[in-house]
Parts: structure tokens; C-alpha cells; sequence
């Protein structure tokens, strides 16, 4: 009941977990907006620039006391988040692939209470309505091709390490061990920087010459204003909020998501979904909401 109750009166953890929602939300616009440069390409110069952004503020930083390491588990999960989440995104539309993005409040569910956890029955309803509002909002009119699927495929797997990620820094949290956000989020972005540039090499390396100015300035607000801002304010309300309400909060995303692919690629969800929307709002309601 402690951490329920520290939860409802942080405001700095709400607010930070709302930023990230909104930074998220722009992802899928800003991949979709690239025309020139490849799927891995995308993922390596995302990561890259965020790990340069990332590194040079924790340098500005280092003077500051020290906190304990971050948990490489934790790094780790967040690091593949990114390389999933880019490659769904890249596959499958905008919307579809934020909202299964946005299932990991369940998953994180599951995760607290195969630990021993509580979690109250109320707010597993709402998080159980906020998913199957998710549902509700992706299944009708979607239309499945292969490539689309793995794109799906792609979005469960960055939901199930986003639970991972959010349910690792709460345990440190908890345990008196907060990490510094900065220093979770760089050294994510540095690692998941790796991993894609290994991919990528595996793949076949692309001309750098082929991506237009225009798409190098999208890349760069991908990595900056998409991956550095969010992973940051993602970090500091994982460790200030129970894990259900910080998973809970991202489901916030798919909502700016779909105003930002409306507005800027046109791709407005047809009338048959909003429904699925309404119903997975209120359910964040309940889990954020409920004391």
C-alpha cells in the first residue's frame, strides 16, 4: 500500500512518464517519414545519435554525486526495446504497432505477481480493459501480410523487454539502489548502438550517400527527441512509480501516436476502432488513478 500511496502523491514520476508517452509517440511518424535509408540504417543512426546525446550530457554531469551502477538487465532490456520497437516500426503501421507496444502493462503485470507482489484486483481489471481496448483498437480493418506480422511480432517483443526494463529499475528502486537515469539511458542507447551496427554489418552495409538531407534531420530528431528525451523521463518514473502505473502510462502513446500519424501522414484510424481507444483509456484511468 506504501508504494501505491508514493505513487498517487509524485507528481515529477507522472509527469516524466508522461513526457516519455509523448516523445514515443512521434516514433512511428519519424520512421515512416524516412524514404532513403534502410530498416537498419533507421535503428543504427536512432540509437547513435541518442548514445551521443546521452554520453555528452552525463559527461556535463559527472561532477554530480554518483549513484549506484545500472542494473545491466535492466540496460540490456532497454537496449533491445529499441531495436525491436524500430524494426516493427518499419514493417507494420504506426498505430498498430504502438498499441502492441502498449500490452507491457500486462506483461509487467504477470512479472509482479510471479515475484510476489502485490497487485491489486482493480487495477488488474484496468489494466486488463486497457489491453483488450488495444485489441479492440488494432483488429478491425487491419490488414496482415507477412511482413506485417513480424512487424506484430516484433511490437510483443518490445512490450515484453519494456516490462522487463520498467520492473527491474522499480526493484532497485525499492531496494534503495536508484540508478541515474542518464546513465541507464546511455549506456541502453550505447549497447543497443552495438547490437544494431553488428545487424546491420550482417545485413550489408548501406551507401550513407543514398539518405537525403532531409531524412539525416528526421534521424537525427529520431534519436534525440524520440529515444534520448524518453528514455531518460522513462527511467526516472520507473524508479518513482510502481511498475503497473509506469507501464500503464504508456499507453498513453498509441494516442499520440495516432495524432501525430494523422496530422502528418494522413493515417487516421478508421471510426470502427475508436471503441478499442476509449476503452483502453479508461482502463490507464483505473491503474493510474486508483489509490
Amino acid at each position: 500500500m506504501a508504494e501505491v500511496q508514493h505513487a498517487t502523491l509524485d507528481r515529477s514520476g507522472l509527469t516524466a512518464g508522461l513526457i516519455a508517452a509523448v516523445s514515443w509517440g512521434m516514433t512511428g511518424t519519424f520512421v515512416h517519414l524516412v524514404t532513403t535509408a534502410s530498416p537498419g540504417m533507421i535503428t543504427v543512426c536512432r540509437l547513435v545519435v541518442s548514445a551521443l546525446v546521452l554520453s555528452a550530457v552525463a559527461m556535463l554531469r559527472r561532477n554530480e554525486a554518483r549513484r549506484p551502477a545500472a542494473p545491466w538487465l535492466a540496460v540490456a532490456a532497454m537496449a533491445a526495446y529499441y531495436v525491436f520497437a524500430t524494426e516493427a516500426f518499419t514493417r507494420a503501421p504506426v498505430v498498430e504497432v504502438t498499441l502492441l507496444v502498449g500490452s507491457s502493462p500486462l506483461i509487467a503485470v504477470c512479472f509482479e505477481r510471479f515475484m510476489g507482489r502485490p497487485v491489486s484486483r482493480v487495477r488488474l481489471v484496468g489494466v486488463v480493459m486497457a489491453v483488450v481496448g488495444l485489441a479492440g483498437f488494432v483488429i478491425p480493418g487491419s490488414r496482415y501480410s507477412f511482413t506485417s506480422i513480424i512487424g506484430d511480432v516484433l511490437a510483443l517483443a518490445a512490450a515484453t523487454v519494456s516490462a522487463i526494463y520498467v520492473t527491474r529499475l522499480r526493484a532497485a528502486a525499492s531496494a534503495g539502489n536508484a540508478p541515474d537515469g542518464i546513465a541507464v539511458a546511455a549506456r541502453a542507447t550505447i549497447m543497443g548502438a552495438i547490437a544494431s551496427l553488428v545487424l546491420l554489418a550482417i545485413r550489408g552495409v548501406d551507401s550513407l550517400s543514398k539518405v537525403s538531407t532531409h531524412d539525416w534531420w528526421v534521424l537525427v530528431l529520431l534519436g534525440a527527441f524520440s529515444t534520448a528525451i524518453p528514455t531518460v523521463a522513462y527511467s526516472e518514473a520507473s524508479r518513482r512509480l510502481p511498475t503497473t502505473v509506469t507501464t500503464s502510462l504508456t499507453l498513453l502513446t498509441p494516442l499520440f501516436a495516432a495524432l501525430f500519424a494523422g496530422f502528418l501522414l494522413g493515417e487516421w484510424p478508421i471510426a470502427a476502432r475508436l471503441p478499442g481507444g476509449v476503452l483502453a483509456f479508461a482502463g490507464i484511468c483505473i491503474v493510474v488513478l486508483r489509490q
